[in-house]
């Protein structure tokens, strides 16, 4: 499977018709996939890409709030993504989604809600990441780089990880899609991660022995 890494995979609409196009004529069989973002999707260019190979595109959600979407200047469209989605299954295409966690603004509710809408969308798979600013950003000059709390952050993530994958329907998706032995070790190891929370125990364990030698 090729992997175009490109951010915005279909900004140029024209060379990314002409180079699907190519695929189906000279490279039939072959897989790809990419990033995208949701504007460069309609039900015409979603059915162009399957005929060409792709099996799945990643997109950015981000989060399902609209005021903390607005104050980073991304719309939030959950309604237009369940469409895209849907799209994109009945074309044979797997959609990832891309979310962030602990944006500026963004409270113990929003987190919650971001992770339910992640259920909601059922994408193929999902990646819930903490937010911190890129260098030389317009939010890392602001002084908003680190958003909010890091450690609430990184607890909402693990919440939001095993809400998503832990739920009996992504198990049996995740069965039906990879190799069970596979399948069950990675659910082990979900488990135990996300639910254990390694870091929070190493925290305490630290600042238990930081107490001890004062």
């Amino acid at each position: 499977m090729f992997f175009f890494k490109d951010m915005t995979f279909g900004v140029d609409s024209a060379r990314v018709e002409r180079l699907c196009r190519a695929l189906v004529d000279e490279a039939k069989g072959l897989t790809w996939h990419a990033y995208t973002r949701m504007d460069l999707l309609d039900e015409r260019r979603i059915g162009i890409y399957a005929e060409s190979g792709c099996r799945l595109l990643q997109i950015g959600i981000e989060t399902a709030d609209e005021d903390i979407g607005r104050s980073m200047g991304k719309q939030v469209e959950l309604g237009r993504a369940r469409e895209i989605f849907n799209l994109m299954r009945k074309e044979g295409i797997i959609p990832g989604a891309h979310f962030i966690l602990g944006l500026p603004g963004e409270s113990a509710k929003s987190a919650f809600s971001t992770a339910v809408a992640a259920v909601r969308l059922d994408p193929g798979y999902a990646s819930f990441n903490v937010f911190a600013a890129r260098p030389g950003s317009k939010l890392r000059g602001s002084g908003r780089a680190a958003g909010g709390n890091s450690s609430a952050a990184g607890l909402a993530a693990r919440f939001a990880y095993a809400l998503f994958y832990l739920r009996p329907r992504k198990v049996l998706y995740l069965a039906r899609n990879i190799r069970p032995k596979l399948c069950l070790a990675s659910l082990r190891e979900a488990a135990r991660y996300f639910l254990c929370m390694p870091e929070i125990s190493q925290g305490r364990a630290s600042r238990k022995a930081a107490r001890l030698k004062n």
